[in-house]
């Protein structure tokens, strides 16, 4: 699922809910479940006693349930409610620090790479950082985001990796640890699947990183591929954790899609 289906579900859902997508950028949950009960209210069948109503009701429940699941994957965020998602809020400016920081550093060694095709191999892993620093600056900025915290770290640690292992600049993160997930529970069911999930963002991640350090080691300019590949598997992570909180879900055919995701990474 990309960001134009997601936005499309979720300017249908404010749709039904009569909020508007400017209004729904400053809401907190807590206005969204206000909207809802007004609406249930509204609509309710003994209030009627329709079959309109009743259809319109549905439809209330159904596209308030669909923001909720997306909230909860954080595919999208609202404004902080409590203590808990204020401390959200200040890890993610901090990752946005430890990124930046490293972002700098490495702006400035670049002046000093003699080969040119390490020179543009550094090039664009800082165009690809930049963008990673966007997109962390829009999920503390409470936007439309499928981006969770434990993808983003992910890319951080991977970035840390990466300049450790071309440039010697590393921000704290430069003993990558392969097995570690970077999932922040929840202390919900899927806790244990979303850790998996996450493992296999940065592990698959990992082994294009590896691609681009053995061409930069040889001198030679790496396969633009391998960018599109981190893209690639970007999506189909968002759409594993899409498919987890589907009524439909099936816990054989998660795992089924989950091991087929690394088997085709692998072959690449």
């Amino acid at each position: 699922m990309d960001r134009v289906e997601i936005l499309t579900i979720v300017n249908r859902c404010l749709d039904v809910l009569e909020i508007s997508f400017e209004e729904f950028k400053n809401y907190t949950e807590d206005d969204l479940k206000r909207q809802w009960r007004k609406l249930a209210a509204k609509y309710h069948p003994d209030s009627h006693n329709s079959f309109s109503s009743l259809e319109k009701a549905q439809e209330v429940n159904e596209a308030k349930q669909t923001l909720d699941k997306l909230i909860k994957l954080r595919i999208i965020t609202l404004k902080n409610t409590n203590s808990k998602n204020n401390n959200q809020n200040c890890s993610f400016t901090q990752l946005y620090q430890k990124l930046n920081i490293l972002y700098q550093k490495v702006m400035v060694e670049k002046k000093n790479i003699l080969d040119l095709n390490n020179f543009n191999t550094v090039s664009d892993a800082l165009e690809l950082t930049k963008e990673i620093l966007n997109r962390i600056e829009n999920s503390n900025n409470n936007n439309t985001s499928i981006y969770d915290y434990g993808i983003l770290l992910n890319y951080i640690e991977l970035f840390d990796f990466f300049y450790y292992n071309t440039l010697h600049i590393s921000n704290g993160f430069a003993n990558f640890n392969f097995n570690h997930s970077n999932h922040v529970k929840n202390n919900n069911s899927f806790d244990n699947l979303h850790r998996k999930i996450s493992l296999v963002h940065k592990q698959l991640l990992y082994n294009e990183v590896k691609k681009i350090l053995r061409s930069f080691d040889k001198l030679e300019i790496y396969d633009k591929e391998v960018v599109l590949n981190m893209k690639i598997i970007d999506n189909e992570i968002i759409n594993l954790k899409w498919y987890l909180h589907l009524s439909t879900f099936n816990y054989e055919l998660f795992d089924k899609r989950v091991k087929k995701l690394i088997e085709s990474r692998q072959k690449k």
